[in-house]
């Protein structure tokens, strides 16, 4: 047996991959998911590194989450948002860096090179406030930065003081650390 088939047979339009739950029309259905683009704009990320996020989670996730629709879409439900959090760390720029300095040094030799340091990165926007803590010639030096240019500033750091350890850290409380590297330690 043949059948014939016409062209309005053949022309079909596509179903939705996910029925409409009930309780719901279709436009408030549409408005509990999200696309890529509006996630993207919602999280300041870009849509690449959304679609790395949504492969990631499609495993953990159901369909009911995540789902393609009719136009092949990705569409993700609202709930499933906080999963898109950037994860980069962001650092402040004011922030409190300690160097450890592997040799002793003069008190008046450290100042000059942190001088040095501050005249070789040639940014006219950083400060930098420290204080010396230490017993004899071997001191660490404690200070609280604003700067935009990091590495430029521990390049610096690290021609001026021979093996020196910088460590980088965020100031909570900033008037407490402020007085703090201001005190007089003699």
């Amino acid at each position: 047996m043949t059948k014939n088939i016409t062209n309005n047979e053949i022309n079909f339009k596509p179903k939705k991959c996910v029925a409409i739950p009930i309780g719901y029309e279709e436009g408030e259905y549409d408005s509990l998911y999200l696309t890529v683009k509006q996630i993207s704009e919602l999280t300041n990320q870009s849509k690449r590194n959304v679609r790395r996020i949504i492969f990631d989670i499609l495993e953990d996730e159901g369909p009911c989450v995540i789902h393609k629709d009719g136009n092949l879409k990705w569409r993700v439900h609202q709930l499933a948002l906080d999963r898109f959090a950037p994860t980069r760390k962001k650092w402040a720029k004011r922030y409190a860096l300690t160097i450890h300095l592997h040799y002793c040094y003069l008190e008046s030799d450290i100042h000059r090179i942190m001088k040095l340091v501050l005249d070789n990165t040639k940014d006219d926007k950083l400060e930098i406030n420290y204080s010396l803590y230490g017993k004899g010639n071997q001191f660490d030096v404690n200070c609280f930065v604003k700067s935009n240019g990091k590495k430029k500033l521990y390049d610096s750091i690290h021609e001026g003081f021979s093996r020196a350890i910088c460590i980088r850290d965020n100031i909570f409380d900033f008037k407490d650390w402020s007085s703090y590297i201001t005190l007089d330690r003699r």
